[in-house]
């Protein structure tokens, strides 16, 4: 895609207005695109289910990096119809990660004033491979004004190391499908049993393996 094709794009979107569900995975869209297309979600008053899964969003810094989620942040701020968004296979490592959840410098926006999404699935986005990044998890997963039901963090870097920091916003979370899928949570200590030891009263469906193994009265 062209800055000119995600213009068309985002062109038809605001001119569609019984749009409700919009599909962009593996469009190569670049950073610049994902800008675009977001700014047109962001005002669009139907969609409900929005997926910009794997748009080449490459590289772990640099402005148009930035900008993209930064994009998809006010996006989030500003929508109150989104239910479900995809946004699997970008880059949610650091800064782009507190643009896109809401926290540093972008407290006040992103996901975290988001009062309407259900299900999100940031598979393959390295959003857990720091402490800051599993912060940032935790303080979205412990907001009470949070709706989140359905996470995928398939593949992003979750290890033992930082697992019970991150039970704590699962007890505080009305999460009931959680999929780690991909995540090394025995490496740097024993995370499973971490997990299993915290889940307190909750209910959730743990996916560790890619077959959905349901886990009664948790």
């Amino acid at each position: 895609f062209s800055t000119a094709s995600a213009t068309r794009i985002a062109a038809i979107v605001k001119s569609a207005k019984g749009l409700t569900r919009l599909s962009l995975a593996d469009c190569q869209l670049g950073n610049s695109g994902i800008v675009i297309v977001a700014e047109a979600v962001q005002v669009h008053h139907k969609i409900a289910i929005f997926n910009i899964s794997d748009n080449e969003v490459t590289g772990t810094s640099g402005s148009d990096l930035l900008k993209a989620s930064e994009a998809v942040g006010a996006m989030l701020l500003t929508n109150c119809k989104l239910l479900q968004l995809s946004y699997a296979m970008n880059n949610l490592n650091r800064k782009c990660g507190s643009a896109f959840f809401g926290g540093g410098g972008y407290a006040d926006v992103g996901l975290i004033s988001n009062k309407t999404l259900r299900t999100l699935n940031v598979a393959k986005t390295g959003c857990c491979r720091t402490q800051e990044g599993i912060e940032l998890l935790v303080r979205l997963l412990s907001s009470s004004a949070s709706p989140l039901e359905t996470l995928d963090i398939s593949s992003c870097g979750l290890t033992g190391q930082y697992m019970a920091l991150f039970t704590e916003g699962l007890l505080a979370s009305n999460l009931n499908l959680l999929i780690l899928d991909g995540n090394l949570i025995q490496a740097h200590g024993d995370g499973y049993g971490v997990l299993m030891c915290r889940r307190g009263r909750k209910r959730y469906v743990l996916d560790f393996t890619g077959k959905a193994d349901e886990k009664s009265g948790l």
